[in-house]
Order: C-alpha cells, then sequence, then structure tokens
C-alpha cells in the first residue's frame, strides 16, 4: 500500500531529527536540540512540497 504524504512528510521529519542529533562538532560537541516549531514546519513545508508535486 502506497504511503501519504502525510506520511512521507512525517518519515522525513524523522530523519531529519535523527541524523541532526548525530552530528558533532570538531571540538566534540554535539547540536542542540531540535524545537518543536521546526519539526512542525519541516513536516509542512514537505507535505506542500509532495501535494505539489503530485499535481504537475
Amino acid at each position: 500500500m502506497a504511503k501519504t504524504n502525510k506520511e512521507l512528510a512525517v518519515e522525513v521529519a524523522i530523519a531529519y531529527i535523527e541524523s541532526s542529533s548525530n552530528l558533532k562538532y570538531p571540538n566534540g560537541s554535539s547540536r542542540n536540540l531540535i524545537k518543536l516549531q521546526s519539526v512542525i514546519n519541516i513536516i509542512k513545508e514537505v507535505h506542500q512540497t509532495l501535494e505539489s508535486l503530485d499535481k504537475d
């Protein structure tokens, strides 16, 4: 069964969170946690992009 654009957008956001949490600076420190609003924006923007691609 094909995934919906909403499901795909959430998967992209999860991948972004996982990848950014694994980033380390050269001095060994890591990035700050991602803010909730950033996650919401990622989901919205990816969903909008997928929706516009489907229309083409």
